[in-house]
Formats: structure tokens, C-alpha cells, sequence
């Protein structure tokens, strides 16, 4: 493939160029925590004003700000609506992007990730940070992790392929078990939420249409 004057761009660097070839290192509770609490504090936001914005429990948002709960996705989209940021707040990118391939390729150390690790989730965007109508993620999903009892709904239509493990979905009282290979897509107005309730982690390449944070705007919500 090239591009311009004949210029080929390597869609797949060596290691020497590439590092490990994997995503950095992620925001832990404690230091995402932090970054909620610093937020809120420069805009002069109580934690009263904050949890009726989100609709969340003033003691839900206290225990996230001290590390001491991972916050659900849902969770995390109000809190960035409340506070006026957009969700990628909250992820971590590991390398800058080539400017030869903004936009198109996105290598495993620009991954942009979320790991709430006391839910057993890791949520890496595999697509461009750029203008557009679809977001494409890789979840990984330990076994007993999950969203927990905490239903989702928002605007638009997702689906997902499952490449590994065992994969439970949830909605609107349904549930629905998927192995490696199987796929999915409903409606996001559906109530939903996920699991794992397999040995072996699994992962999950995840599509949401609309772009459900906005891309770098604030989360969308019904």
C-alpha cells in the first residue's frame, strides 16, 4: 500500500520500532481516582452537584474518587457529562500517533485504554481517534469479571464478535450465551450488561454506532 509520491507506509513495524507491540501501562482505581477528584475540584463542584449531574450516589461517586470500587462504563459516561469532559479522560495512550497514518491505523501502542481492573474489564479503542460514526473496541473480560448488576442503555446499535472464551449477555431479562466465533448486535436502547462466566479470559471485539462518548465530545445518554 502507498501513499502521495509513492511513500509506503508500514501498517506493521518491527519490534525495534514498535517496543513490545502492546498497549502501556493503564490508569489504576486509585489513580483514576484521583483524576475525578482533581476534575471536579477545578471546576468547585461538590460531590452533591456531581452525583444529581450524574444521577449516581453521592457514596458511589466517594468510593470511586478513593479507589476503592471501579466505576462501570456507565458510570464513567455520566461522571464525564457531569463534569463537561469528554470519556477519554479517563483512558490512557501509550505512544503518539505517526501522522502518516492518523486517521486509518492505529498500532497496539496507541491503543487507547481503560482498565478497571476490580471489574475484571480491560477496554482498549482499536479505532482512529478521529470524526466518525462508529467506535471499535477489544475487551478482555477475566473470568467472573463483568458490568456487574448494573444495567446499560443508550442511544444507538452495537454488536460485537467474541474471539476468545466464553462470553454472557444480558438484555432486558434475556440472557444469551456466546463461544468463540459467535456474534452479536442489539439495539442500545436495550437494557443491557456482560460477563464472563467461562475458566479462561475473554475478549471481545465490541462496535457501537453512534460514537457512544462523542468523540473528544461529552458522553451520549437517554
Amino acid at each position: 500500500m502507498t501513499a502521495g509520491q509513492g511513500e509506503t507506509i508500514n501498517a506493521h513495524p518491527s519490534a525495534s520500532a514498535s517496543g513490545t507491540g502492546e498497549a502501556g501501562e493503564t490508569l489504576n482505581e486509585e489513580e483514576l481516582g484521583q483524576r475525578l477528584r482533581t476534575l471536579r475540584k477545578e471546576r468547585g463542584l461538590s460531590l452533591a452537584s456531581v452525583a444529581s449531574a450524574a444521577r449516581l450516589s453521592i457514596g458511589l461517586i466517594s468510593q470511586i474518587e478513593r479507589g476503592q470500587t471501579s466505576p462501570s462504563f456507565r458510570s464513567l459516561r455520566l461522571l464525564s457529562g457531569a463534569l463537561g469532559v469528554p470519556i477519554e479522560t479517563f483512558f490512557t495512550q501509550a505512544a503518539p500517533v505517526d501522522p502518516a497514518e492518523r486517521g486509518i491505523v492505529v498500532h497496539p501502542r496507541n491503543r487507547r485504554v481503560l482498565n478497571l481492573s476490580k471489574k475484571g474489564i480491560v477496554t482498549e479503542y482499536v479505532d482512529p481517534d478521529t470524526d466518525g460514526t462508529m467506535q471499535m473496541m477489544l475487551l478482555t473480560i477475566e473470568p467472573g469479571g463483568g458490568t456487574g448488576q448494573e444495567f446499560d442503555q443508550h442511544v444507538g446499535e452495537e454488536g460485537g464478535l467474541v474471539l476468545a472464551g466464553q462470553f454472557e449477555l444480558l438484555l432486558s431479562g434475556r440472557t444469551l450465551v456466546l463461544n468463540e466465533g459467535d456474534s452479536f448486535r442489539f439495539r442500545s436502547e436495550t437494557p443491557h450488561s456482560f460477563r464472563n462466566p467461562g475458566q479462561i479470559p475473554t475478549r471481545v471485539i465490541w462496535f457501537i454506532t453512534p460514537t457512544l462518548y462523542g468523540r473528544g465530545g461529552l458522553a451520549r445518554t437517554i
